[in-house]
């Protein structure tokens, strides 16, 4: 649906409205218990079928992770096959902007040409990956294989989606519509 089209609430989806899915790596996308490579763990291969898939909805794919000095997620990512599904990988340690800051959702919506209430941020960690973004006026969905605790549901911004892992995305963009944030929530 082109951004500014009157949407009716019957005919919304949660999929609405997003022209971007920006990824966290790690805890999101990677599988926690392999080995490093270039100083990641390698993509969990169960995630590469749905970056496919939103992928091939046209959806623009970025990576944004903090990271630390030598450590990459270019490797991982081409040994999973995927490199090519994302506009652009934002690493902290070379763009020099580590989330939850701001700019860091900035650059996201300037690589993406979109404005914030287009993109889904996706991760594993409530501050940087879901609240942050949620203040910037992003949608978010937090990645939670084990389900929440009291205090994370008490801080969960409105309209954020719980998932418990990357391949409930593609479905859910489908499901009925989650309001984005209101910028500075």
């Amino acid at each position: 649906m082109p951004a500014g089209s009157p949407q009716t609430p019957d005919r919304a989806s949660a999929g609405d409205g997003i022209a971007c899915v920006a990824f966290d790596y790690g805890g999101t996308i990677d599988s926690r218990t392999s080995p490093l490579l270039d100083g990641s763990r390698r993509v969990d291969p169960s995630c590469a079928a749905p970056l496919r898939a939103l992928a091939a909805r046209g959806l623009v794919l970025i990576l944004s992770s903090n990271t630390q000095r030598g450590q990459h997620r270019w490797a991982a990512l081409e040994a999973a096959g995927i490199d090519g599904l994302f506009r652009a990988v934002l690493m902290s340690a070379c763009v020099g902007l580590r989330k939850p800051d701001p700019d860091s959702c900035a650059l996201i919506t300037t690589v993406a040409h979109c404005q914030p209430g287009e993109v889904l941020h996706v991760g594993n960690n409530l501050e940087t990956d879901v609240i942050a973004p949620a203040r910037c006026g992003m949608r978010t969905a937090l990645v939670r294989p084990d389900g929440m605790t009291a205090e994370e549901r008490q801080r969960l911004p409105p309209g954020a989606l719980v998932i418990s892992h990357v391949k409930q995305l593609p479905p859910l963009l489908d499901a009925p519509a989650v309001a984005p944030p209101s910028p500075g929530w």
